[in-house]
């Protein structure tokens, strides 16, 4: 349940989409410009300003910006901020809750799936690609491979602005997409719901994706 944007090449940000999307996840904060640039903090306002200067310095590459709020318990770290690199060389961020974690320490959700299941899948195949975008429920990702088109996974539950960006929730207008009264993975509205839970329907999805994706294959 965090905010992540992605602008494709030529479209810088709106400062004022970072800063309210960073203010409302403040569990730590990343970004990218393709492959090459890969950074994490935990400072938002200087994380927007270090992102608008190397987005703006390299207009031709793809660029993500990601706010954190940790999920599933883990940690708040440094080490769990995303954008995050893999030992592929790709460049993955993700927003929503996963699965719950059983590990200790600076393990996130994101990390897990990463190491333990990213790589049972062709994401170029498009049956694949709708395989685990359908296991991972409400959850987006969004990865970078230096030399293809970048891929959003469930791209189309997100929000496309007119500029060309990408914005995973509402966060970056200011309103939070993890608001009492609505699903914080779907956003499905429900009077019962307390800030930043799941549906009854999402909640099911959640604890048993861990065993959905280890026999999605």
């Amino acid at each position: 349940m965090c905010y992540m944007a992605y602008y494709p090449p030529g479209v810088m940000p709106d400062y004022s989409h970072l800063a309210e999307g960073a203010k409302l996840n403040r569990d730590g904060y990343g970004f990218a410009v393709g492959t090459s640039v890969v950074c994490q903090m935990l400072n938002g306002p200087e994380a927007v300003t270090r992102f608008l200067s190397h987005r703006y310095a390299h207009m031709d590459e793809p660029a993500l910006f990601h706010a954190r709020t940790a999920t599933g318990g883990s940690a708040v770290s440094l080490a769990n901020c995303q954008p995050f690199a893999l030992d592929d060389g790709r460049v993955i961020a993700h927003n929503g809750a996963m699965y719950p974690l059983a590990w200790d320490g600076d393990v996130s959700d994101t990390r897990e799936f990463a190491a333990t299941h990213l790589l049972d899948w062709d994401l170029r195949d498009e049956g694949d690609r709708a395989g685990l975008e359908r296991l991972i429920g409400h959850n987006k990702v969004v990865i970078f491979e230096a030399g293809r088109e970048p891929l959003i996974l469930n791209g189309h539950l997100g929000i496309w602005l007119e500029d060309g960006s990408w914005h995973s929730n509402t966060d970056y207008a200011g309103v939070d997409h993890k608001r009492a009264g609505q699903c914080g993975a779907c956003g499905m509205a429900d009077e019962s719901l307390p800030q930043a839970s799941l549906c009854p329907s999402c909640q099911r999805s959640y604890d048993g994706r861990w065993q959905a994706l280890e026999e999605g294959r």
